[in-house]
């Protein structure tokens, strides 16, 4: 069984398929006035407000059965809701990828959501290391053909075990948010005031994290 810690981590993250219409309704307002904020900063903090306000649904990645291919159609890894009025839509990963080597103490949960036009943001909480992360803080990425791409955490200085990748719209980095979404992931190391966690990815779990984040940037 996976440790409370990282049940506690994953309870950050948020999915609309469980949630109901009115808090769907909730959450798009919410998303709606943080797009208009002008300044990165604070508007990827009133993102990161909004999210953790809806109740989360966590999957840990159900092992296949022998034999059993699993189905990486984007209806089964992204939800669309689309406000009737304005016309706006926000997609949310369906589920948390959880990423734990001997689902033991140590571990990441990783949520994926596309915000208002381009912005897409990858979030990634971590059990295994300080709860403390800094702006800027490391994130190493090494991928299956054996490239490496480095990112940094863009959310301010927090004590919440999180970090926030952000790509698109004024966050740029569009040609490392097309290496994820065409190339598997193997390992994902992130730095934070204390040591870091990292964790390798089954092929699974690697073509979970791609084609998610391929259905988000189409």
């Amino acid at each position: 069984m996976l440790n409370k810690s990282l049940w506690a981590i994953m309870a950050l993250f948020v999915f609309l398929g469980t949630v109901t219409a009115a808090a769907q309704d909730q959450f798009m307002e919410s998303m709606r006035g943080c797009a208009s904020i002008s300044d990165q900063t604070s508007r990827l903090a009133c993102f990161d407000k909004a999210v953790e306000r809806i109740p989360p649904r966590v999957i840990a990645g159900v092992p296949l059965a022998p034999g059993q291919n699993k189905s990486y159609a984007c209806d089964l890894l992204v939800s669309e809701k689309v406000d009737r009025v304005s016309g706006e839509r926000q997609v949310v990963s369906n589920e948390a990828l959880v990423v734990s080597g001997d689902e033991g103490p140590n571990g990441l949960a990783i949520f994926s959501m596309k915000g208002a036009g381009e912005l897409i943001i990858v979030g990634v909480g971590s059990v295994g290391a300080s709860k403390c992360v800094a702006k800027g803080a490391k994130v190493n990425l090494l991928f299956r053909d054996q490239s490496r791409m480095e990112l940094y955490n863009s959310r301010e200085f927090s004590c919440e075990s999180r970090h926030t990748l952000c790509f698109g719209s004024a966050c740029g980095k569009r040609e490392e948010l097309k290496k994820l979404a065409t190339s598997e992931l193997e390992i994902m190391r992130v730095w934070t005031e204390d040591g870091y966690v990292e964790e390798e990815f089954t092929p699974e779990q690697s073509k979970t994290l791609m084609h998610t984040l391929a259905c988000l940037n189409n």
